[in-house]
């Protein structure tokens, strides 16, 4: 059969590698075969023309997932940051990898004369990723209600980051918490009554 090659086993059966369906577009196409085998897992690929050869397969992969809570209760009264209590470790398996991460985190807020601004701010070790109350993104929570002697609200705050730690070394992730006044009579805080709060850790792959 014209269009084909045939390979015969020993035993009798066949390989058979065959030309397209349809014509191809142009009047000779031609594929260079590889100079040697790849690794295991690698791919067949083509550099657009005519040229194979093996290579891993692309990125964004999900390498790894590492998940952790904590129901520690934890409150601040003033602007200077404090650990919430909830973090996350990951080891990336390469440099060129990044993580994504999820945050869900039950939080208070309360106030009893003033308005009230928090925030929970995500930091890989002690760099700070998303932007807090001092950020130019101010009041990641906020509570203003005019007349009001005693207010409290709760709730859950969610936030996903993709980031590129650059490294292959273990690699801590954790959320902080800040209030925007200064005084006792205005709050922020985590799990409280010992709620759950969650973080979700993803190494994808380059």
């Amino acid at each position: 059969m014209t269009g084909k090659i045939k390979l015969v086993h020993s035993g009798g059966n066949s390989v058979s590698i065959a030309v397209p369906t349809s014509a191809p577009s142009a009047s000779e196409v031609e594929f260079k075969l590889p100079q040697s085998d790849g690794s295991a897992n690698q791919a067949l690929v083509s550099d657009g023309s005519g040229n194979l050869s093996f290579a891993s397969v692309a990125g964004g992969k999900v390498l790894q997932a590492v998940t952790a809570s904590s129901t520690s209760a934890t409150f601040v009264y003033g602007t200077t940051f404090a650990d919430s209590g909830l973090s996350a470790t990951i080891t990336p398996s390469a440099t060129g990898s990044k993580v994504l991460v999820f945050v869900t985190q039950h939080y208070i807020v309360r106030r009893s004369s003033s308005s009230l601004g928090g925030s929970i701010t995500l930091y890989r070790g002690s760099t700070k990723l998303t932007n807090d109350i001092n950020g130019s993104d101010p009041y990641k929570i906020h509570l203003n209600i005019t007349g009001a002697t005693y207010v409290e609200i709760q709730g859950e705050f969610n936030t996903t980051y993709l980031d590129s730690p650059s490294t292959t070394s273990a690699t801590t992730y954790k959320t902080m918490i800040g209030a925007a006044y200064g005084n006792n009579s205005a709050l922020t805080g985590v799990s409280n009554d010992g709620t759950a709060s969650y973080m979700t850790l993803l190494e994808i792959g380059a």
